[in-house]
């Protein structure tokens, strides 16, 4: 099904399907190391929804490219800090705890594939770079990897 969240409370034994409220493909969940009920679930053309109750309601936040499929988010546990990524090159920061979400420039050496080895999109460009995980490791360390970049 799409949109689909399972949810275990017995270390995995059972599991138990919450509504999500969207139709699109989930790819990627996250909660604040040490905070069991904050938590941030990420999909399918910029789908961001957020929980404060450990999943009982899940309110949808505005990431920084509505439209682009998001894979993964990362949380500072000590701050509001966060980060989600996806395709396009897509990744987004923010300071207030996903309320507003800003577009993060890639460094320039990270360039897309080369059409002429890999093809091109339907819209004929070259595909870009797809960010399809993110961790915050502390001490301002932050990491995120990905495919389709030379």
């Amino acid at each position: 099904a799409l949109g689909t969240l399972l949810h275990s409370t017995d270390g995995g034994y059972t599991w138990h399907q919450q509504r999500t409220g969207t139709d699109n493909h989930l790819h990627g969940v996250h909660f604040k190391q040490g905070y069991v009920f904050y938590g941030w679930i990420v999909g399918e053309r910029g789908t961001v929804l957020h929980t404060e109750d450990g999943g009982a309601s899940l309110i949808t936040q505005h990431t920084c490219k509505a439209g682009t499929d998001l894979h993964a988010a990362a949380f500072n546990p000590a701050s509001h800090e966060g980060w989600l990524v996806g395709d396009n090159k897509t990744l987004c920061y923010t300071s207030s705890g996903g309320a507003r979400w800003t577009l993060q420039d890639m460094p320039e050496y990270i360039t897309p594939i080369r059409s002429d080895l890999f093809g091109l999109t339907a819209s004929g460009a070259a595909r870009l770079p797809s960010l399809q995980a993110v961790t915050y490791a502390g001490y301002d360390q932050i990491w995120a990897v990905g495919k389709d970049a030379l």
